[in-house]
């Protein structure tokens, strides 16, 4: 078991903080970089053509979803989103840990497990404001975004916590108002006091459970809100870190993980990847 570097200074800081709901994520190789599949992608534009182009192509099945559900359920079809898979389950993680995909065939393989700490008032629901307002960020082309993220970084340099408001009392900055009226859309109530913090932090949420396979791996995310590059990006993601487990034994893990259920065909209910597990087993 292993401590970072990050991982020591976050104890440094936060020390007075009783850090107690313990979540896992299992990478399959440890030099995998700690970032959502949208900051990997390196089309321009991406996150917001992948979230309009599935919303127009499959209608009826987003139609009556808001922009975190909407989020989850590109998630699960493998669309590039912010949202970072993890669960409640540690041995959920590391059967992640140890699955192979694709070339990771190699004998060698080492992957890791992270370990990932929050407080009770860290942990938010698929309801929160909070984590609605870094939803909508995924609708906004990279421009706007960009315009958005240093509008934030302004007001937080000047020591200031919300945006400007005009004498209208609409903010001042038009691509701030763009997104308040984007997330009112969803959430009527949504008050006119956003933290530009807010728009920087990554979040845990725990989703609604609307799928089997988010019921089986006792699934959450955390969402990652806008940052300079990916550099910082994955920096915040692992300032959250409490450990890092490196897995090398991967094949006798995955035996004996399938001997307490824990599986292919458990993990991913689909009647596919059910199926798929039974035709390997038999082999």
């Amino acid at each position: 078991m292993t401590k970072s570097f990050n991982n020591y200074c976050w104890g440094v800081f936060r020390d007075d903080i009783i850090r107690d709901k313990y979540y896992y994520r299992g990478e399959s190789d440890y030099s995998y970089r700690l970032l959502p599949s949208v900051f990997r992608h390196k089309q321009k534009n991406a996150e917001s053509l992948l979230y309009h182009e599935i919303f127009s192509r499959c209608y009826d099945e987003f139609k009556e979803l808001n922009s975190i559900d909407k989020l989850v359920n590109m998630q699960h079809y493998n669309c590039h989103t912010r949202l970072l898979d993890i669960t409640i389950n540690p041995l959920v993680a590391l059967y992640f840990a140890c699955k192979k995909y694709g070339k990771e065939s190699k004998k060698n393989r080492i992957g890791v497990v992270y370990i990932f700490a929050f407080a009770d008032d860290e942990i938010h629901y698929y309801d929160s404001a909070r984590i609605q307002m870094l939803a909508h960020l995924a609708k906004m082309d990279d421009g706007e975004k960009k315009k958005i993220l240093d509008v934030s970084l302004d007001v937080i340099n000047k020591n200031e916590t919300s945006f400007e408001i005009d004498t209208d009392g609409t903010y001042k900055e038009v691509c701030i108002e763009k997104l308040y009226l984007d997330i009112c859309n969803d959430i009527v109530a949504f008050k006119r006091d956003m933290n530009p913090l807010d728009l920087l932090t990554p979040l845990l949420f725990i989703p609604s459970k609307t799928n089997d396979r988010i019921k089986k791996q006792d699934g959450a995310f955390i969402i990652s809100g806008l940052s300079e590059d990916k550099k910082v990006a994955e920096a915040k993601l692992r300032m959250l870190t409490k450990y890092e487990l490196r897995i090398n034994n991967v094949n006798t893990i995955l035996e004996e993980l399938n001997c307490l259920g824990i599986n292919e065909s458990t993990l991913f209910p689909e009647i596919d990847n059910v199926a798929r597990y039974l035709v390997s087993s038999i082999s």
